[in-house]
């Protein structure tokens, strides 16, 4: 069962079936489209100093500035943001008409990575499109978009102490990984890259041996991609 994700290289086509699409970043058109913005996500200025005492990790998917998009749950879809993703609060976060960070404080469906002018592009949905309640906020890196579908959670923990003899609070913020697959309507978590073969039935063997010749360790994110691809390709065959 294929995710919704609306691509923000948005085409006629889709406006033809009546997803607004709104440009922030043409000059004629960049106040009113900032206005636009704000009006609909809303927000509140960042606290800078929020994780000054941070000295190891990050909350940020990615620390910098990223181009990329917003889809609200209506199909709205604004494009050429300046944009990171909190994964610890799991906020989404973008540069304002005035310069400065804001907070998105309205429901967000899907954050899109990426633009014409970037390589790579990534894309989050937030889990509360999902059937699974416990995934309700929590945003998940699409990695596979298909019959059979997987989500990667990047799940960040801040942990504060202070060092021997130092009064001066410390934060380090941690990160593990989660997998999840969706398929055949029900959406399922990974336990650990051993058990993927078994989550595909009697195909299991196929996509063991697969791995096994690939010299996959599911080490990355796209290990475990590569072999929800090579399942699906064996799906479409027959």
């Amino acid at each position: 069962m294929r995710l919704s994700i609306f691509l923000f290289l948005v085409t006629v086509t889709s406006l033809a079936k009546g997803q607004t699409v709104i440009d922030v970043s043409k000059s004629d058109a960049n106040v009113v489209g900032q206005e636009q913005l704000a009006g609909n996500v809303g927000g509140v200025y960042f606290n800078l100093i929020k994780y000054v005492k941070v000295k190891e990790g990050s909350p940020y998917f990615i620390d910098d500035w990223s181009k990329g998009a917003i889809v609200l749950p209506g199909g709205k879809t604004f494009n050429h943001l300046d944009i990171k993703l909190n994964l610890l609060d799991n906020e989404v976060h973008y540069m304002g008409a005035d310069g400065k960070e804001m907070v998105a404080s309205v429901p967000i469906s899907e954050v899109l990575f990426g633009d014409s002018t970037t390589p790579t592009h990534y894309t989050f949905i937030n889990g509360s499109t999902l059937a699974d309640q416990t995934l309700s906020n929590i945003w998940l890196e699409v990695l596979v978009n298909d019959k059979v579908s997987l989500m990667h959670q990047l799940r960040k923990k801040i942990l504060t102490g202070s060092n021997y003899g130092s009064a001066t609070e410390e934060q380090t913020i941690q990160t593990a990984d989660f997998y999840y697959l969706q398929m055949n309507g029900k959406l399922q978590r990974v336990g650990s890259f051993s058990d993927l073969p078994g989550m595909f039935g009697w195909k299991k063997e196929m996509v063991a041996q697969f791995i096994k010749t690939n010299h996959l360790r599911g080490k990355s994110p796209t290990d475990y991609a590569q072999v929800v691809e090579y399942y699906n390709k064996l799906n479409a065959a027959g």
